[in-house]
C-alpha cells in the first residue's frame, strides 16, 4: 500500500493493474481476496494528501472487480470449496477468527 500512495501520481495506472488482476479468471480466489484488501486500504488512505485520485478511480473499476470477484466465488461450485476458501484465508491471517464467522 505504501508503494502506491507514494505512487500517486499513477493511480490510473496502478488501479488498471489491480482491476485486471482481480478480473482474471484464472486468479485464485485467496489472492483475489488479499488484492480486494488492497483497494479497501486504498480507499481508507485516499484522504492522505495527494491520494485522493485512487478514491475516483476505484469508483469507476469497483462494479467490474466485484462481479468477477462473485464470478469466481460462484464458480467454486460447492459448499465444501466455499469453505476451503474460508480455512485458507484465516490460515494466512487475512480473515476474522472463527468465532466471529457468521
Amino acid at each position: 500500500m505504501a508503494f502506491c500512495l507514494d505512487r500517486a501520481e499513477a493511480s490510473q495506472e496502478i488501479v488498471q493493474t489491480l482491476t485486471e488482476a482481480l478480473t482474471l479468471a484464472e486468479t485464485p480466489v485467496p489472492r483475489k481476496v488479499a488484492r480486494l484488501f488492497l483497494c479497501s486500504d486504498l480507499l481508507h488512505n485516499s484522504g492522505v494528501p495527494g491520494a485522493s485520485s485512487y478514491r475516483l478511480e476505484l469508483e469507476r473499476a469497483l462494479p467490474a472487480i466485484f462481479a468477477s470477484v462473485h464470478d469466481s466465488y460462484v464458480g467454486l461450485g460447492s459448499l465444501m470449496g466455499m469453505e476451503l476458501v474460508k480455512v485458507r484465508l484465516r490460515q494466512g491471517g487475512c480473515a476474522r477468527p472463527a468465532h466471529h464467522s457468521p
